[in-house]
């Protein structure tokens, strides 16, 4: 949803303001890569935890097993 919510904001700018300037429209597009870098990083670093409390939970059922099974 976000990527085509910025993608229509992109359209509009340069529909509604075509005068301007290629280093305004350069600085806006970097804030806009800028803000997306920073999206799918927060995105990755709580996958990545995730994933790690997914295998340290795993790892504490299996160590249970094998209490149960000695």
């Amino acid at each position: 949803m976000q990527v085509l919510e910025t993608t229509q904001q992109v359209g509009r700018l340069s529909v509604t303001a075509p005068d301007v300037s290629y280093k305004e429209m350069a600085h806006h597009c970097e804030t806009l890569l800028m803000g997306k870098q920073q999206k799918m990083s927060h995105v990755m670093s709580v996958q990545l935890k995730q994933e790690s409390l997914m295998n340290v939970s795993l790892q504490n059922h299996d160590d249970e097993i094998r209490k149960v099974i000695s």
